[in-house]
């Protein structure tokens, strides 16, 4: 494992099994500068790149991943980070 991919992780959070939303939580040291946003070429995906690793999130909007949280508390919805795409 990388030490990028060592520093993100994947977190449930919600209801009783945690199946209710989903957090792509990015370890020290990354914030929103290191962290490319883009979108597929057919639309389904919501690509970060971040570190060097790719994380896709497959149909991005109905996707059970909510947020993307880094480590000094800033967090950013998926949403937010579409319009970050549409420019």
């Amino acid at each position: 494992m990388s030490a990028a991919a060592a520093n993100l992780s994947l977190v449930a959070e919600g209801g009783p099994l945690a199946a209710d939303a989903m957090t792509v939580r990015l370890g020290a040291g990354r914030g929103l500068p290191d962290l490319a946003v883009g979108a597929s070429d057919c639309g389904q995906y919501l690509m970060l790149t971040c570190g060097g690793e790719l994380i896709a999130l497959i149909g991005a909007m109905g996707s059970d991943v909510e947020t993307v949280e880094f480590a000094d508390g800033s967090r950013y919805g998926v949403e937010e980070l579409m319009d970050r795409v549409a420019g």
